[in-house]
């Protein structure tokens, strides 16, 4: 029961800090942008929200799918257990951000190449975009799945070499992130898709 308190307790600290946050930076933009002319926008603010609102329910869902396994440890398991849980589980910093740097960077000429109705020059895009982050990614993530155990020495000492199955585990999931299937769907205009996706991620 404590536990399940504090997990609630901690939501709703982030769900207020970023609700403040939200509001004042409503009212920051706002004033600055008073005395600004204002000028009828090219896309109406109902089609912008049908647009966006997947994609920031998206995220809300890929955040608590990415913290899902660590409320469970912490609710099954002793506390000593769960710290050396969350010691080790996490994807390797950096190199599990480089795909989605890579799909963000060729967003725009994806949708340019879809607006075309050229779909199969978008997926050309696209594989060549994943092969070319394989190439960073794989070697730099096997170095770590082999040396899994001295890596947890060197990053949490001693203390944390136990949990050197978990980093493993981890680092194999790193190895998935090659590709950010979400940016061609987004720039195909299927938001939604990525949504359901994300809803199946969590689910299963």
């Amino acid at each position: 029961f404590a536990s399940g308190a504090v997990i609630v307790a901690s939501v709703a600290v982030r769900v207020v800090r970023d609700v403040c946050y939200g509001t004042a930076l409503c009212l920051v933009v706002r004033r600055i942008y008073a005395p600004a002319k204002v000028i009828e926008a090219p896309r109406r603010v109902r089609e912008l929200v049908r647009f966006a609102l997947p994609l920031g329910a998206t995220d809300a869902v890929s955040m608590v799918n990415q913290q899902l396994d660590r409320y469970l440890i912490l609710l099954s398991f002793p506390a000593a257990a769960f710290a050396g849980y969350h010691a080790a589980a996490y994807q390797i910093p950096i190199i599990s951000t480089v795909p989605y740097a890579v799909g963000t960077a060729f967003q725009p000429k994806l949708v340019e190449l879809y607006r075309k109705q050229d779909a199969r020059g978008a997926l050309d895009v696209w594989r060549q975009a994943t092969l070319k982050v394989s190439l960073i990614v794989v070697p730099v993530v096997m170095v770590f799945i082999i040396g899994s155990e001295e890596a947890m020495w060197l990053l949490g000492g001693q203390d944390y070499v136990s949990s050197w199955n978990v980093f493993r585990a981890y680092s194999f999931l790193t190895l998935a992130r090659v590709a950010t299937f979400g940016s061609v769907l987004v720039a195909a205009g299927r938001p939604r898709m990525v949504l359901y996706a994300a809803i199946v991620t969590l689910v299963s």
